[in-house]
């Protein structure tokens, strides 16, 4: 009679086990919604951004990187858009992104064919730039 009941318990427990394993692998990165989180994702490695109108289906852009130079790595995470005190496009860091030591949390964000030396500041077509600026919050910035 307690043969089954003992059985039981191993099964749940080996089942429980799993199940916390399968959590804690998961927690460690963060899940990002698509359209609810971020309306632009910007692939570095490829110069390519991904729009995710509100009305309207998705369209890519990609930068020559021989007309817009590629800037300094920046941490995969969800970055906001944001203004600097000139009134720049930025973007900014928000807690949840982990910046290496000595990192700055903002990043310009300028026109390919913007003159100005502002290092590790973050290079794209000026329609793109126009397109974050009206109709994106925030970018899901990946590898």
């Amino acid at each position: 009679m307690l043969r089954p009941f003992v059985g039981s318990l191993l099964a749940l427990s080996a089942i429980a086990a799993a199940a916390s394993a399968s959590a804690a692998r998961t927690q460690d990165e963060p899940v990002y919604v698509e359209g609810s989180q971020y309306t632009a994702v910007y692939q570095q490695h490829a110069q390519r951004w991904r729009l995710l109108p509100v009305a309207g289906a998705a369209f890519e852009v990609t930068s020559d990187a021989a007309d817009c130079p590629a800037s300094s790595p920046l941490p995969r995470g969800v970055w906001l858009i944001s203004r600097n005190v000139s009134g720049g496009l930025e973007l900014l860091a928000p807690s949840a992104v982990t910046l290496a030591p000595g990192q700055s949390e903002r990043v310009a964000l300028r026109a390919c064919d913007d003159t100005s030396a502002e290092p590790g500041a973050v290079r794209a077509p000026r329609a793109l730039l126009d397109w974050l600026e009206s109709s994106a919050s925030a970018v899901l910035v990946d590898g």
